[in-house]
């Protein structure tokens, strides 16, 4: 495969889910494996699949791999669509959003209800 540069080919590409990689794959792409084109929405599938396939390793070295297929999923995700990596990586962590963020958004949700009464 050719090297491509994401940032000067803004091409869709075609991508065969039947010659796709799963993410625990050595050969592993993060722009010809990934079930998304640049600038498209990160499927919740891609995630949700990596996470069980993380939990299915066993056995020696399972640790590595497990940290090896999280590192493919977050450079696919780095690599075309970085405005969603932010949330993917909330996801990842099972928070919705950042500890500050989230006392501000309810405090002001709180503000709200009082409002309504």
């Amino acid at each position: 495969m050719k090297p491509i540069n994401p940032v000067s080919e803004k091409r869709r590409v075609t991508k065969d889910p039947s010659t796709r990689r799963p993410v625990t794959d050595k050969l592993y792409n993060a722009f010809y494996d990934a079930p998304f084109n640049i600038g498209e929405p990160v499927p919740l599938s891609f995630i949700v699949n990596t996470f069980e396939e993380v939990a299915l390793i066993k056995g020696e070295n399972s640790q590595r791999l497990s940290k090896e297929a999280l590192s493919n999923m977050f450079r696919s995700i780095l690599l075309l669509n970085p405005a969603e990596l932010h949330m993917a990586y909330y996801f990842s962590i099972m928070k919705i959003a950042p500890d500050y963020e989230k006392d501000n958004m309810l405090g002001i949700l709180l503000m709200k209800i009082r409002e309504c009464e």
